[in-house]
């Protein structure tokens, strides 16, 4: 079988891509494990198959969590697919892989100066991507840590201690500001840790590094890898090895089309892309799928026309394309493929966002795709994680709140920390805290594969769950399954 590999062109000529036929294996780009989800604004034009969509600012309403209407079905597959084998299993049920460094961090010789701690509270503040030139952001952070550390507030706090949780900074979408917000948060407002941080860009790692302050959040970022400052709640989703590979996604989409063999992806042309996906293809073998094509030339720029894209994807016909981007693009490519007839399966995480399906263009052109999700889906109808999650929002949040990803990253990054907090005891020291944090087993309420560090500072837990499209309606299409 032939397989197509597409990279882009230099800079000078990233709105127009070359094609590039050969046989043999092909390398792949796509966003790393617990990728990157932002909700973007599209612009249209004037081909017919266009989504005008602005998610994020449209009047449009949806309910909260996006969840299907009694008697809505999950989407269909190919043939009765398996019952999932292992749904959040106890970290004592998987051998957990050895990290690959030795953390380097010495906290006898060289003990961060506690700061942001009384015998009443403990001050932190997180960093994000709340504004952004290309309106790629993530929107809902602050309001899941919020929500978190109020239901914690209510309930007496920690060890005597209320959490005085002073926000999220705001980086812009530039690594220049995200390392003056970082600075900021350490100097000016002296907290203990740093907590949400979900940024597409965390240049400020550095800044928080060098002093010793523990920071908590989605590991998509490499900062939270191989080093003992970083905690992601759901482990190092890039790891330092060239030949790791990430079954989750790939895998769980096996499990729900089991009969499908060939695959494509489709990506935007980012470095974060070509990291990741050379992952996903070290998994196909051992899935019994086949790449026959990727694409990795996507610009990320509002006015890209996704025509020649979407024509790559249906000359190669696979039974699947990964479409692994933003959810402007996701949206605009998925579209144009319905349009121009193509029968397979589509899968990106970029929808899963309640305002895309809000938008009724935005709605029809991802209808019957699936959204891969690295927790439990909002509408799981029996996980206890997200039940609390969901009874917390509806009692903290501001009314009219969505349940979005970015929403839970804040929710899950602030629980990480509680349940550190809380192993600590009232006798919080920086010492403390990291020999608690690398012994505390956490599993996010259910919401979430357990995981335990120092094992999480170098390797993610391949685990996830799958929501599909239906009806304009987000429904459980594969429950929170860990597939290695």
């Amino acid at each position: 079988m032939t397989k197509q590999r597409v990279d882009s062109n230099d800079s000078k000529a990233r709105g127009r891509q070359r094609a590039h036929s050969r046989s043999g294996k092909m390398r792949i780009a796509a966003l790393a494990a617990g990728a990157m989800i932002v909700v973007a604004a599209c612009s249209s034009d004037s081909d017919d198959s266009t989504v005008e969509t602005d998610p994020v600012t449209s009047d449009a309403t949806a309910s909260p969590d996006g969840t299907a209407a009694s008697g809505t079905e999950a989407p269909p597959t190919d043939s009765a697919a398996p019952p999932a084998e292992t749904v959040n299993p106890p970290v004592d049920s998987v051998e957990p892989p050895e990290p690959i460094v030795e953390l380097a961090f010495d906290l006898e010789a060289n003990p961060p100066e506690l700061q942001g701690v009384t015998d009443t509270s403990v001050k932190v503040g997180g960093l994000s991507t709340l504004t952004s030139p290309r309106l790629a952001t993530f929107t809902g952070v602050d309001v899941g840590a919020q929500v978190y550390f109020d239901s914690v507030n209510a309930n007496g706090g920690i060890a005597g201690r209320q959490i005085d949780f002073i926000g999220v900074k705001d980086d812009g979408e530039n690594n220049e500001q995200n390392i003056t917000q970082a600075r900021s948060l350490v100097e000016e407002e002296e907290v203990f840790a740093v907590v949400p941080v979900v940024s597409s860009f965390f240049a400020g790692s550095s800044v928080l590094q060098d002093v010793g302050i523990p920071y908590f959040g989605w590991g998509f970022h490499e900062a939270f890898c191989d080093t003992p400052e970083g905690f992601s709640f759901n482990g190092c989703g890039n790891p330092k090895v060239d030949d790791h590979p990430a079954y989750a996604w790939p895998g769980l989409i096996a499990e729900l089309y089991p009969d499908a063999k060939t695959v494509a992806f489709s990506a935007e042309d980012t470095e974060a892309a070509r990291a990741g996906v050379d992952r996903y293809l070290r998994s196909l073998d051992e899935l019994g799928l086949e790449e026959v094509l990727v694409d990795t030339g996507i610009p990320i720029d509002p006015g890209t026309d996704y025509t020649p894209f979407a024509q790559r994807i249906i000359e190669a016909n696979p039974d699947v394309v990964f479409i692994v981007s933003g959810a402007s693009t996701a949206i605009q490519l998925a579209g144009r493929l319905q349009a121009s007839g193509f029968e397979g399966k589509v899968t990106t995480p970029a929808i899963y966002d309640p305002r895309v399906l809000a938008v009724e263009s935005a709605a029809q052109a991802v209808e019957g795709a699936t959204a891969y999700v690295g927790f439990a889906t909002f509408q799981s109808e029996d996980n206890p994680g997200i039940a609390q999650l969901k009874a917390d929002v509806a009692e903290f949040a501001p009314e009219g709140t969505v349940l979005t990803q970015p929403l839970a990253s804040g929710y899950f990054s602030a629980m990480l920390f509680s349940q550190i907090l809380e192993a600590v005891g009232t006798d919080l020291t920086y010492e403390a805290f990291y020999e608690a944090a690398n012994s505390t087993v956490f599993d996010g309420g259910g919401a979430l594969a357990a995981l335990t560090f120092p094992e999480a500072h170098s390797f993610p837990r391949e685990c996830g769950a799958l929501a599909g499209v239906v009806d304009s309606v987000f429904v459980e299409a594969v429950e929170l399954t860990c597939i290695r």
